[in-house]
């Protein structure tokens, strides 16, 4: 570990330092360098250590609060690292001034560390996505550079390989050729001994010893300057080889050179490439999306609303407003009048438990074809949702009973909503809210 590393803060520890504001005197830094130093960090550690000890305390707590800059600084991370448009907040026009990625706008220097924070639980999937994107863009990294390595490690053992065929090819040669120049001077040395002993015959005996002695020194004399004829001859041969040799091992290294500057351009085209494609496709998924989505919610008040606020009606007469049971119970019985009391109190008995039987038949026959009926819904990918005593208020999804309702709790739901499931990542969409009772506070 460098010392660079060892002096490096952690992304926990620039969270536990936190920031202040302009306006205040002291060592701590202000909120945009805090937003920049604990992004580059949480990067950092993760693309280093695989994990983030800040991160993962979040994600496990799962609850509890996050200062409001913090939150920011992950929410960039999560928007922006993967097709590497991370926020500028010095040379971004709007980012200058205000913080990135809040619903209200917050300038940096109105921020206080600890003032202005996020419930966990509203951030945890952007906090989430944001350590696995930087993960997946890490890994994504890695093996781009390991097949890169590997072609050009494969080009230079073939560059390699060629440089020592050839070094072996022109070593062999080499040595054929000086065998064969060894070979030529002793059969030309053979012949000159013949030739001078045939001539030493015909000497004359008185000269003979004479001529002899000379011959020898002649003959000794002649090989001697062939030997060095041939051998500085075979050293100018092996000293062209080596020269050759020399330059195909200079040629290779420039060949390898060569092949190692033109991969690294072509990773970084690719690469640069594979980005525009990446934001470029990204683009066109979320307007394709948008529209569709559009297109859909149109159509929901012409095609499928009227058809559920029909289920809704059915619902209410049958379990809220029970009108088919309180019309057919206070219906003043049979107006024929009898004098006999007896026969009068045995009819309006007989009457009511008739109409108890009919109204028992009509409530099964309607339950059952209700049901049916939100079986239908379903296969309109429609759902009937029914909210559970306790669950938190949504405006969205929920309309009180009472308009001057008090409270953040729902008590009981009094008529079910019905939703259409979503095809896309714009969540499913509420048709009619569901009617229920808020509890008060206490």
């Amino acid at each position: 570990m460098n010392n660079n590393e060892e002096k490096r803060a952690s992304a926990l520890e620039i969270y536990q330092n936190g920031y202040q504001s302009i306006f205040w005197s002291g060592s701590k830094i202000d909120s945009k360098s805090f937003f920049v130093e604990l992004r580059n960090a949480v990067i950092y550690e993760i693309e280093k250590k695989g994990n983030c000890e800040l991160v993962n305390k979040i994600l496990e707590q799962g609850t509890g609060r996050l200062d409001i800059v913090a939150y920011a600084a992950l929410e960039d991370i999560n928007q922006g690292l993967e097709d590497n448009t991370l926020t500028d907040v010095e040379k971004d026009p709007v980012y200058k001034e205000y913080v990135p990625h809040v619903r209200s706008p917050l300038r940096w220097h109105d921020c206080e560390f600890g003032m202005e924070n996020v419930p966990v639980e509203a951030i945890y999937e952007d906090v989430y996505g944001a350590r696995e994107i930087i993960r997946l863009h890490h890994k994504h990294i890695d093996e781009i550079e390991r097949e890169t390595s590997i072609n050009t490690d494969k080009k230079n053992i073939e560059v390699v390989e060629g440089a020592k065929e050839q070094a072996e090819k022109t070593i062999l040669s080499a040595e054929v050729e000086a065998k064969r120049i060894t070979n030529d001077a002793n059969a030309e040395a053979s012949r000159i001994i013949e030739k001078a002993k045939a001539r030493a015959k015909e000497i004359d005996d008185s000269v003979a010893k004479e001529a002899k002695d000379r011959a020898k020194k002649l003959v000794s004399r002649y090989l001697i300057e062939e030997q060095k004829s041939y051998k500085l001859e075979l050293n100018n041969e092996m000293r062209k080889f080596t020269d050759a040799y020399i330059e195909n091992s200079s040629r290779a290294m420039t060949v390898h050179t060569e092949m190692c500057d033109a991969t690294n351009a072509v990773q970084v085209r690719w690469i640069q490439a594979l980005d525009d494609a990446i934001s470029k496709m990204t683009d066109v998924k979320s307007e394709f999306y948008s529209h569709l989505h559009n297109w859909q919610v149109s159509l929901f008040s012409k095609e499928i609303k009227p058809l559920a606020e029909r289920y809704l009606e059915l619902y209410r007469i049958i379990n809220v407003d029970k009108l088919l049971r309180e019309e057919i119970l206070l219906k003043p019985l049979s107006g024929e009048k009898s004098d006999d009391p007896t026969n009068k109190e045995m009819n309006e008995n007989d009457d009511l438990e008739t109409r108890i039987v009919g109204l028992q038949k009509l409530n099964k026959t309607l339950i059952t074809f209700l049901r049916r009926f939100e079986v239908s819904l379903n296969g309109l990918d429609l759902y009937v949702f029914y909210p559970n005593p306790g669950d938190v208020f949504d405006e969205t999804w929920h309309i009180p009973d009472d308009e001057n309702y008090e409270g953040k709790y729902i008590k009981e739901c009094v008529v079910p909503g019905i939703a259409k499931k979503a095809n896309d990542d714009f969540g499913d969409d509420v048709l009619i809210p569901a009617v229920v009772k808020v509890e008060r506070e206490s």
